[in-house]
């Protein structure tokens, strides 16, 4: 049986810094920098992450902050708002941006810029 448990720390903080267990596996983020390494300019210039302020892309953003912070700080984060963004979102957005010092570039939709009606 599931059963919800409340912890002190955010989630991101709890994956990044759990020492060796679950998915902070030191093996795990060995890879990760490895392949922000291989894929990635070292400044991060050029580099557009776009984020919805969705549970992976925080944790993205917060492996950046402690394992890559010279690709976070050189690369663009992009929040775009499909007016289908709830109010919960926006106050994440805040947090993130507040904690990891990265201010992101928003773009927000029009209905005009909603070609297919939704």
């Amino acid at each position: 049986m599931f059963a919800a448990r409340s912890f002190g720390r955010p989630v991101a903080a709890r994956i990044v810094f759990a020492r060796g267990r679950g998915f902070a596996s030191a093996a795990k983020i060995e890879q990760f920098k490895a392949d922000v390494a291989k894929h990635l300019p070292a400044d991060g210039k050029g580099v557009a992450f776009a984020s919805a302020w969705l549970a992976t892309d925080n944790v993205f953003v917060a492996l950046l902050k402690a394992h890559c912070p010279k690709v976070l700080d050189g690369m663009t984060l992009v929040a775009i708002d499909t007016l289908h963004v709830f109010p919960e979102a926006l106050v994440t957005a805040d947090a993130v941006q507040s904690k990891y010092g990265k201010k992101s570039f928003d773009k927000v939709a029009t209905r005009r810029d909603n070609t297919r009606g939704i």
